[in-house]
């Protein structure tokens, strides 16, 4: 067989497993939008029942779309269904499928594991290498136009918010839009809240990658800022200062 002929078979291999990944792609997308679908009515909105706080919408929450990086403190391990569940229908329909970074130890249950990936969670990885894996994975992600919600603080905390993980600043840069969503209260003993509860759930100012700071403690003052946390004069956007 002819050096050019090898080629040819070659390049025709690539295109073709090229076409048969992205049809892969798209099937795992859909399912994974099914899946969260249903979840809305089946398991968001009750925990939005159970877990009912005071919820505060900005004003350009339905500037939302698919490639939009959703950043929240975290304070329970219902958190992304309690986020989600407490979007506007039409927002959520919007965001679909949203994917979640999600600790190695939860994927790596038998049972568990299998369900969260048709959540559309994805492992961030138990070693250096494989997190730096992870970190690729996501600004892929968020560069072909899909929808990512993170944790920054990278684990629950129980009492004070944690400064943010570095390495957040890439997926600033990928992402078409940001929103901060504050959690306050939901840390706390469920029977506290049973008659009058005192959790918040704040959803900031849809904001561009470009409005923000690149860096995980500008980034912080930020979130703080947008969510109600922080005056005015402690905040600036990297426009104003242009």
């Amino acid at each position: 067989m002819r050096y050019d002929e090898t080629q040819e078979i070659m390049r025709r291999n690539t295109r073709i497993t090229a076409v048969v990944s992205q049809m892969r792609a798209i099937a795992r997308n859909r399912v994974i939008s099914l899946v969260q679908l249903a979840s809305y009515f089946v398991l968001y909105l009750p925990l939005r029942i159970f877990f009912r706080s005071h919820r505060s919408l900005s004003g350009t929450i339905r500037q939302l779309d698919r490639g939009a990086l959703l950043i929240a403190n975290h304070q329970s391990i219902a958190d992304p269904f309690i986020v989600m569940g407490n979007l506007p229908f039409t927002v959520f329909i919007r965001l679909l499928p949203v994917r979640f970074p999600t600790d190695h130890d939860y994927m790596q249950l038998p049972v568990t594991g299998q369900l969260l990936r048709f959540f559309g969670c994805y492992d961030v990885g138990a070693t250096p290498r494989l997190r730096m894996c992870t970190l690729l994975k996501t600004c892929d992600l968020l560069r072909s136009g899909e929808t990512v919600f993170l944790f920054p603080e990278g684990s629950i905390a129980r009492s004070e918010m944690k400064e943010f993980n570095r390495g957040i600043e890439f997926f600033i840069r990928e992402s078409r839009s940001v929103i901060f969503v504050r959690m306050d209260g939901f840390n706390e003993p469920i029977i506290d809240h049973i008659i009058a509860t005192r959790r918040t759930l704040c959803y900031g100012e849809v904001r561009s990658a470009d409005d923000l700071e690149h860096d995980a403690r500008s980034l912080r003052e930020s979130f703080d800022f947008l969510t109600g946390h922080a005056e005015r004069a402690e905040w600036r956007s990297s426009s104003q200062e242009a």
